[in-house]
């Protein structure tokens, strides 16, 4: 047993030897075969950055394409090389000292090859048969912002004072052919809240499609100022009586007005608030009835929910220099 252990042992450590030398000849000829590989040429798409100068006075109306997919051609080595280290750079057509309303696609290929000839890479094609250079007399206007938010409340509560956007407009650059038509410019849709405090946002403007309009802002702050409300009860606001004689008195002379106010106008409010009338306009002091309706004629425009008890008062005769009243009926 002890020699047929031995032997077997001794199999063992020469497959490993041979397992081994065999992965080393793998790898040393992947390795011949990955050389071999990057000496041939390839032709491989990328995407190159381009960037137009336009005349100072000039806009785009419609922007050229920012991004150019090309075929090249190239050995391995050269395309590997170029592919990890070379820093991507932005091809410049600088159409002040260029006055074309066409890029041909010769021209194109030709200035993409000029940035490549250091990297002995060759372009075979690219993805379009020529840029179209549309471009209008560039001016600049000043809109105002509209918001499209959504601003929603927590119930029993209201907005202190109007919702302001901070700056309220944009001043947008571009070709005046596009401006003429443009009236505002739109925020960013969404939904704000519920809300049961005050708060501050910052919105996106609204993007465009063509991006050829330049704004001076990208974004605005939205203010909401937001408090609760509560009902009020505002006792002893007088009653005025219009279009009566002298002679004729009003009784109640007062009435108790009940609003709903937000938390910030409650202590302010008080009688001398609101404002509430007996019209006897076309009374008869012979008349059966005495009694005239009210009219609420004035109330602050922060309260809500107004109304008011008694609807209605009488009204008397007064006679003997104020020392005897009677309705108006007798």
């Amino acid at each position: 047993m002890h020699l047929i252990a031995i032997f077997n042992r001794k199999i063992k450590i020469s497959l490993r030897r041979d397992r081994a030398e065999l992965f080393v000849c793998i790898g040393i000829a992947a390795v011949f075969w990955f050389l071999v590989k990057l000496s041939q040429d390839y032709e491989t798409r990328w995407d190159f950055s381009f960037e137009y100068v336009l005349p100072e006075q000039q806009a785009f109306i419609q922007k050229p394409p920012e991004k150019i997919n090309a075929t090249v051609s190239g050995s391995g080595w050269r395309l590997m090389y170029y592919s990890l280290f070379h820093t991507e750079q932005t091809l410049v057509f600088d159409l002040q000292a260029l006055p074309l309303s066409v890029l041909e696609r010769r021209l194109v290929i030709d200035r993409l090859q000029a940035s490549l000839t250091e990297s002995k890479l060759k372009v075979i094609d690219i993805n379009l048969d020529y840029i179209q250079i549309i471009a209008g007399t560039k001016d600049s206007k000043r809109l105002p912002v509209r918001l499209q938010y959504q601003v929603n409340l927590e119930p029993q509560h209201r907005l202190v004072s109007p919702m302001r956007v901070i700056p309220d407009s944009v001043l947008v650059t571009g070709p005046a052919s596009l401006l003429d038509s443009l009236q505002y410019w739109p925020t960013d849709s969404g939904n704000i809240g519920p809300l049961k405090a005050s708060h501050t946002e910052i919105i996106p403007l609204a993007g465009q499609v063509e991006k050829v309009l330049d704004l001076d802002v990208e974004a605005v702050e939205l203010k909401v100022e937001v408090e609760p409300i509560v009902e009020k009860t505002i006792y002893y606001v007088p009653v005025t009586a219009v279009n009566a004689p002298d002679s004729i008195r009003i009784f109640p002379a007062s009435v108790t007005v009940y609003c709903v106010v937000g938390m910030s106008a409650y202590q302010s409010l008080g009688p001398g608030d609101f404002e509430v009338e007996a019209d006897l306009n076309g009374i008869v002091p012979s008349t059966a009835q005495n009694t005239v309706p009210l009219n609420l004629t004035c109330a602050p425009d922060f309260v809500t929910n107004v109304r008011f008890t008694p609807q209605s008062v009488e009204f008397f005769i007064q006679k003997g220099g104020g020392q005897e009243e009677t309705p108006a009926s007798e």
